[in-house]
């Protein structure tokens, strides 16, 4: 019982604090240039595991996120970000058709990764809890025009959590979850300014657990992305 109360707390802990944001289209960065940008938005974060008919997590989630990206070739670029209060992430994504070298649209597959740690001591029990999502997202959009551009986002998730417990009583344990996800998200980003660098971004996002559609996040937001 003491196992599964500490893991359902790191459970919880985890689906707050991780971030699933994207804010990009299908077309990397151009090369030897750079973006920087911020967002805000909201979210929820629900459990309902099938089979326990008296469980039931529904609680909301505040994102705020700074973070830049620079074009390392026309087709590759690199991306980091800071989701306040204490996540970081990096991706790397390579553009296989752009509408800016003249393909109808844009697609493009990332390989990123995001991290946060977080320890509590209250005097008796001593608890620390780090989780690391390792995700492969596919870009696809297309420009309605000059002005605005609407993107889909697909993506396979693999959240790995590992809770560890220092007990005066029972001694210390560890315990490691894996938690495979699926989802996607759906955006559009407006393009203004005298070269069109500058982007305001909206969208919606989910990933669900593989094992149980019941476990879900849900974030939606919106950014401002500028070019340098």
């Amino acid at each position: 019982m003491r196992r599964a109360a500490g893991l359902l707390l790191a459970i919880v802990w985890l689906s707050g604090c991780a971030t699933i944001s994207m804010f990009k289209t299908g077309r990397t960065i151009q090369k030897n240039t750079g973006q920087i940008g911020m967002s805000i938005g909201g979210g929820k974060n629900v459990m309902r595991p099938s089979g326990y008919s008296n469980f039931d997590i529904d609680f909301p989630s505040v994102s705020m996120e700074v973070g830049g990206g620079y074009g390392i070739t026309d087709a590759l670029d690199i991306s980091i970000k800071y989701a306040a209060p204490i996540t970081v992430a990096g991706e790397l994504r390579y553009g296989f058709l752009s509408e800016d070298r003249g393909a109808p649209v844009s697609i493009a597959v990332g390989v990123g990764g995001s991290y946060w740690a977080l320890s509590t001591d209250s005097g008796v029990y001593k608890n620390s809890l780090d989780s690391m999502d390792i995700c492969v997202p596919l870009y696809l959009s297309h420009d309605v025009g000059k002005a605005m551009s609407l993107y889909l986002t697909p993506r396979y998730v693999s959240r790995n959590l590992t809770y560890k417990q220092d007990d005066p009583v029972f001694g210390s344990r560890q315990e490691n979850l894996a938690t495979p996800m699926i989802g996607g998200g759906i955006g559009v980003m407006f393009n203004f300014g005298t070269a069109n660098d500058k982007h305001l971004a909206i969208e919606y996002n989910k990933v669900q657990w593989t094992k149980d559609s019941a476990i879900y996040s849900t974030q939606y937001g919106m950014a401002l992305i500028f070019g340098i």
